[in-house]
C-alpha cells in the first residue's frame, strides 16, 4: 500500500517523556514516493539549561536554543496540535515517527505544562475510529521481523530498509521524522502488511506494544540486573496512573 504519512519528531532536554522539554520539533508531509512535499520545524528555549548529554546529540545547546528560537513553547505546542489534527484528521493522513510513545508522551505533557486550554490528541482506537492513525516504525519493526539481530536504533533501522540516513544528520527533527516516515513507507511494501490498511496496522500496534513492553521487562529482570523494572506497554503514548484511575 502507498502511503502519503505525516512524519513526526521531537528532540528534547532528556529520555524521560514525562519529564523532558522539546528543544525542537519538526513535521512533513511525505509523498507517496517518499520526497517531501513540505514541512515545518520549530526551535524553542525550554525554559531551563539543556543539558550536556542532551545536546551532544541534537546539537542544541542552551544558548543556541535561546538564540534560533522561532517562538515559545506555548505556541509550539498550538501549532503542533493544530497542524496534526489538520493533516491526519481532516485529511486523514497517518501520523509516522520511530519510537513515538516517547515523542507523543513528551508531547502531551507539555500541553499539560505550557498550553492546558489546547485539547489533547485524540488517538484511533477499537471504540473510536475516527481517532488520529499513528504508524511506528520501531514498533511495526519489532513485530513483522521480531528476530532480526542486531541494533534497532533508528539510524540502523533506517539502513536495514534502505533509507538513507547519515551519521551526521541522525538527531536532527527533520532528518529523523523523515527518516522514520520513509521506514514506515518500506514496511509497508512488505509481504507481511500488503493489503493491511494503516488503521489496522494501528489497531495492531497497539498489542504490539503490550507484547514487546512485557517481553523487554521480563528480560530486564531476569537478565538485565533490574528486578524491579517496570516497562510502560501503552501506545501510542504512555497513560499516567491518574488517567487510568
Amino acid at each position: 500500500m502507498r502511503i502519503e504519512p505525516l512524519a513526526f519528531d521531537l528532540e528534547s532536554t532528556s529520555a524521560d517523556p514525562l519529564t523532558a522539554r522539546i528543544v525542537t520539533a519538526y513535521l512533513g508531509v511525505l509523498h507517496a514516493n517518499g520526497d517531501l512535499a513540505y514541512g515545518m520545524d520549530w526551535v524553542v528555549d525550554p525554559g531551563i539549561p539543556i543539558p550536556a548529554e542532551a545536546a551532544s546529540i541534537h546539537g542544541f545547546t542552551t544558548e543556541r536554543a535561546r538564540s534560533e528560537a522561532t517562538g515559545t513553547p506555548a505556541e509550539m505546542i498550538a501549532q503542533l496540535h493544530a497542524i496534526i489534527e489538520a493533516e491526519c484528521l481532516a485529511s486523514g493522513r497517518p501520523l509516522a515517527g520511530y519510537n513515538l510513545q516517547y515523542d507523543l508522551t513528551l508531547l502531551e505533557a507539555e500541553r499539560r505544562r505550557v498550553t492546558p486550554w489546547v485539547r489533547p490528541l485524540a488517538f484511533c482506537t477499537q471504540t473510536t475510529p475516527s481517532g488520529i492513525t499513528v504508524l511506528d516504525g520501531y514498533v511495526i519493526d519489532k513485530a513483522i521481523d521480531r528476530y532480526r539481530k542486531g541494533s534497532r536504533k533508528l539510524q540502523f533501522t533506517a539502513a536495514h530498509y534502505r533509507v538513507q540516513l547519515s551519521e551526521e544528520d541522525a538527531h536532527g527533527a527533520q532528518a529523523d521524522a523523515v527518516a522514520a516516515a520513509r521506514i514506515v513507507q518500506a514496511q509497508f511494501r512488505r509481504k507481511r502488511l500488503r493489503g493491511i490498511t494503516p488503521r489496522q496496522v494501528h489497531l495492531a500496534s497497539i498489542d504490539w506494544k503490550v507484547e514487546q513492553a512485557h517481553s523487554l521487562q521480563e528480560w530486564l529482570r531476569t537478565k538485565g540486573g533490574e528486578p524491579a523494572a517496570i516497562v510502560n506497554p501503552h501506545w501510542p503514548r504512555q497513560q499516567r496512573s491518574e488517567d487510568a484511575a
